[in-house]
C-alpha cells in the first residue's frame, strides 16, 4: 500500500475558486468536459491524476471548452489539476 500527497501551491494572484468546471461529474465513463471560466487559463497545463497521484492524462488547454476521452480509465476517483503561472487548481472527478 502506498500513498501520494497532492499539494496545491498558490501566490497572491492565485487561481480563483470556480476558475473551471468539469461536467458531468460523476460522468458516464466516456468523456468529461472542461470549461474554463477565466480566460488567462488558456494555455495552461492539465493533468488527470489517479488516486495514487500518477498522471493518467495530461496536455495543454488551448480552448475554453475541452473534451477529454476517459473511457479507457478504470472506475474510481481522479483529480483534475490545472497548472498555470497563477498557481494550481484541483477538482475531483468520479469515473463510475
Amino acid at each position: 500500500l502506498s500513498f501520494s500527497h497532492l499539494i496545491s501551491l498558490t501566490n497572491d494572484h492565485a487561481i480563483p475558486s470556480q476558475a473551471f468546471r468539469v461536467n458531468p461529474n460523476p460522468n458516464d465513463g466516456e468523456v468529461i468536459y472542461i470549461q474554463l471560466l477565466q480566460p488567462y487559463l488558456l494555455g495552461c497545463e492539465y493533468k488527470l491524476l489517479n488516486a495514487s497521484g500518477t498522471p493518467v492524462l495530461k496536455g495543454v488547454l488551448v480552448d475554453s471548452d475541452t473534451t477529454l476521452d476517459i473511457h479507457p480509465l478504470t472506475p474510481g476517483v481522479y483529480y483534475l489539476t490545472l497548472v498555470s503561472v497563477y498557481g494550481v487548481e484541483t477538482q475531483q472527478v468520479i469515473v463510475p
